[in-house]
């Protein structure tokens, strides 16, 4: 499972289909302004949940982590 900040790769066709292809999972994080200590308490708090998400979700797949520790589908013209 891959985590980032860089949503634009879901726009670039090649970088998309990269994705699929190689059957990724990946978590990205909503605004891409967080601290690496805001970062990492956000993905430790949440840590049960990304832990079931890559055990039990088919791949390829993609989740967008809100700082509130929201994690959904699809992040406004964002999705997989």
């Amino acid at each position: 499972m891959v985590f980032t900040a860089n949503k634009k790769m879901l726009l670039v066709p090649r970088e998309r289909d990269t994705i699929i292809e190689n059957e990724v999972g990946i978590v990205f994080l909503t605004t891409g302004n967080e601290t690496p200590q805001t970062m990492l308490r956000l993905l430790l708090n949440r840590w049960d949940r990304l832990e079931s998400l890559h055990r039990n979700t088919a791949r390829s797949f993609a989740r967008f982590l809100s700082p509130n520790g929201r994690l959904a589908d699809r992040f406004r013209h964002y999705h997989l």
